[in-house]
């Protein structure tokens, strides 16, 4: 039996339908649809995230301070509130916890203040226990008046063997590598600085631990790194727009490595579509195509651990659309769209 948790845009302002919240869907087998089985109603959880132990989800809140932890039923899937906790931050944004289950790491954009970074103690239940430790991040902010006046940490992922906290700051242009002790407090390691006015917005590490594809969301395009101890060493920048895009911006949104380490996919927003790159031995990728079959707005993708499927969450179709992975060349094929949700930010998945 397969799970799955869909965060959605709830408010007319971020293009909700003005109701809903984490929709879980669930299918007995790969042959049968997704179905229904709870709406859990709640503002703006614009991400999630389970615990490493898969039995409690997490989510931020768009627009909001709160942040939420929900028991996984170990029968059906369905949720239940364990408790909320005020960050402190407006709009959250991403979160993930430690390797261990025991802080929540939670990045939030503040509009026109500065955002921040907050790290939250995790009880042996997987509800919220104190607030750690709150990081603001230092840098020039870049050259757009808009979308970089303040500060706005849009991501903050861990590193594949959880030795470092790598912060992605639309704000400054930049990616601040952090290390974290036991109390859930971050020193700063390195900062690697990209092209003014790029705004980065999210990374992806590639399997075998030694490369990293930074994703920039204003004009859309992936610096591909070498990575190596908490260092970033950027090798060469791509679009992730196909050439005849004549759009002013373009606001690409997610970025994620296939697990068999082949092929690496990014999402576009204004051109919607799932763009699909062929990553070589070097690191570097060329450009596979552009998936654009009912996709509309794809602010979040996923793809099923076997590497079998990919989820686009479309904000602007209020469903979330299957795709079949070809093994051999990456390309996507359109399945089916069973998820329907309103305007949908965010997927992941669980197992019985």
């Amino acid at each position: 039996m397969e799970f799955a948790y869909v965060g959605s845009y709830t408010t007319k302002k971020r293009g909700g339908l003005g109701q809903g919240g984490i929709s879980v869907f669930r299918r007995p087998s790969r042959e049968q649809k997704w179905e229904e089985i709870q709406i859990v109603s709640r503002m703006n959880p614009s991400f999630l995230a389970l615990g490493k132990k898969k039995h409690v989800l997490y989510t931020v809140q768009s627009d909001g301070e709160y942040v939420a932890a929900y028991a996984i039923d170990d029968q059906d899937g369905s949720l239940q509130l364990l408790n909320e906790r005020k960050i402190g931050f407006h709009n959250g944004v991403f979160l993930q916890t430690d390797r261990e289950d025991s802080f929540l790491v939670v990045s939030a954009c503040s509009g026109g203040n500065d955002g921040g970074i907050v790290t939250i103690r995790l009880l042996e239940d997987g509800s919220f226990g104190d607030i750690a430790g709150i990081e603001i991040p230092t840098g020039e902010l870049g050259p757009l008046r808009a979308a970089q006046n303040a500060v706005k940490p849009h991501q903050t992922r861990f590193t594949p063997d959880y030795r470092y906290l790598v912060e992605i700051d639309k704000g400054t242009d930049s990616v601040n590598t952090y290390t974290m002790d036991n109390e859930g407090i971050l020193s700063l390691r390195q900062t690697l600085h990209v092209r003014p006015g790029s705004c980065p917005r999210h990374i992806a590490f590639h399997p075998n631990g030694k490369l990293a594809y930074l994703l920039t969301e204003w004009f859309g395009s992936v610096v591909a790194c070498r990575y190596e101890d908490g260092v970033f060493m950027p090798l060469a920048i791509v679009p992730t727009l196909p050439p005849d895009f004549l759009g002013a911006k373009n606001s690409a949104a997610e970025i994620e490595v296939h697990p068999n380490g082949r092929f690496l996919y990014a999402s576009n927003r204004e051109h919607s579509s799932i763009a699909s790159f062929t990553i070589g031995p070097d690191g570097l990728l060329t450009p596979n195509g552009w998936c654009t079959e009912q996709i509309a707005k794809p602010r979040f993708f996923a793809i099923s651990k076997d590497g079998t499927e990919l989820y686009a969450a479309n904000e602007k179709g209020h469903n979330v659309t299957r795709y079949l992975i070809d093994p051999e060349t990456g390309k996507l094929t359109y399945a089916d769209a069973d998820m329907i949700a309103s305007a949908p930010a965010c997927i992941v998945f669980t197992e019985k």
